[in-house]
């Protein structure tokens, strides 16, 4: 059971006896901002455990577990607020509440009624000791104490592996997240010797040793056993006075992976959001700052056609086509890996007035000579909404979307 100095208060350390054959692990990475809160409830109607990673159990609608590796004080202030019939599961080093614990935060009284469970360190692979948990991070932690329930499938959401902002809350992580994608991979074989399937919820996650689907589609993926198709879709939108329904009509024909803005839209879209691209470096700091004022989601990751510097902010950068920002809204999200990218509000007439500004756009015709020379290549994985682009490339189907 441990040793501890006279006074201190004894732990009395758990395992993992919760068998399910469903799992869910809900990570707080920025994908899970899409995760429909309404399925996950039909997931736990279904039979589905819920399993809480850290600060995702102040948005989830319904959770059977919460797991950290991590008792500092964030943890310690999630578990004051604990709620009714969930499982409490505490990854912690043995001289946890001990007067001489190597970490001073260790030191403070335990909670109580959590379950303890030992930390193994940060080793690849999974313990095989249901009382012992390998750590490095809580999602690596908290699918550890899933591997000791038996399922059959699991799935992950809230995976990324990025620096990003959490989802629905304050904060991002701190430290590296480069060892995720090896860590990850090192519990691969464990899980298919066991004959668990793994499906990772997050798109674009860094953590690649398993399928990536959209979150929604890996929840029913959870409840159905139907695998989704890996065809990834981003939405671009321009900034022609139109975007507004061209967008609303795209997302009433699909779930987008991902959606990118052009210029004035990163300040603008209200949803969540995952690119911004200019080619106006010297604009995207402002337009970031007017976003995070208006607390709309996500933090955009920023793509410019030079490398961030004297000239202005991006967090990344890829030679221009010359197409202006629509067509190179379609570059990152090619250079990204999507299959399907629909434009709305990039239609390239010159009486598409601006959505903001009201004004046409008489240079319109003038970028269009870099789209006609890429149109073979674009139609593609290219379709548009509107305009002169919908006529080059054509419209967007439910079948084509779905492959």
């Amino acid at each position: 059971m441990g040793a501890h100095s006279a006074g201190d208060p004894v732990i009395v350390w758990g395992r993992v006896t919760i068998r399910s054959d469903r799992v869910l692990i809900v990570a707080a990475g920025p994908s899970a901002e899409r995760l429909d809160l309404e399925l996950v409830e039909r997931a736990a109607e279904a039979g589905c455990y819920v399993l809480a990673v850290k600060s995702a159990i102040d948005w989830l609608p319904v959770v059977h577990g919460w797991a950290t590796v991590d008792m500092n004080r964030r943890s310690r202030a999630m578990i004051e607020t604990r709620r009714d019939e969930v499982e409490y599961y505490a990854v912690a080093p043995r001289d946890f509440g001990s007067r001489k614990a190597a970490n001073p935060i260790h030191r403070l009284q335990p909670p109580p009624g959590l379950t303890y469970l030992e930390k193994g360190g940060v080793i690849e692979g999974l313990s095989e000791d249901p009382a012992v948990i390998r750590s490095g991070n809580s999602a690596f932690g908290a699918l550890g104490i899933v591997y000791h329930m038996r399922p059959r499938r699991i799935a992950i959401v809230g995976l990324d592996g990025t620096p990003a902002g959490y989802a629905r809350t304050q904060g991002c992580p701190r430290g590296s997240l480069d060892h995720l994608p090896g860590l990850f991979a090192s519990a691969v074989p464990q899980l298919q010797a066991a004959g668990t399937q793994v499906v990772n919820g997050s798109p674009r996650s860094a953590v690649t040793c398993w399928p990536r689907c959209s979150p929604n589609h890996a929840v029913r993926w959870l409840i159905n056993g139907r695998m989704p198709k890996p065809m990834l879709k981003l939405l671009v939108l321009g900034g022609a006075a139109n975007v507004w329904d061209d967008a609303k009509a795209a997302l009433a024909m699909a779930e987008f992976d991902a959606v990118l803005a052009c210029k004035d839209m990163i300040a603008d879209w209200p949803g969540m959001l995952d690119y911004g691209v200019s080619l106006h470096q010297d604009r995207n700091a402002g337009y970031l700052k007017a976003r995070a004022e208006k607390g709309y989601p996500g933090r955009p990751q920023i793509w410019s056609h030079r490398a961030g510097g004297t000239r202005g902010y991006a967090d990344k950068s890829v030679t221009d086509w010359g197409g202006a920002s629509g067509l190179f809204g379609v570059r990152v999200g090619i250079e990204e890996g999507f299959q399907r990218i629909v434009l709305a509000g990039v239609p390239m007439t010159p009486d598409a007035s601006h959505y903001k500004r009201g004004k046409p756009w008489r240079e319109a015709e003038r970028y269009r000579s870099a789209w006609n020379e890429r149109a073979d290549d674009l139609r593609q994985t290219v379709r548009s909404m509107s305009g002169y682009t919908a006529a080059l490339l054509g419209t967007p189907t439910t079948d084509w979307l779905d492959g």
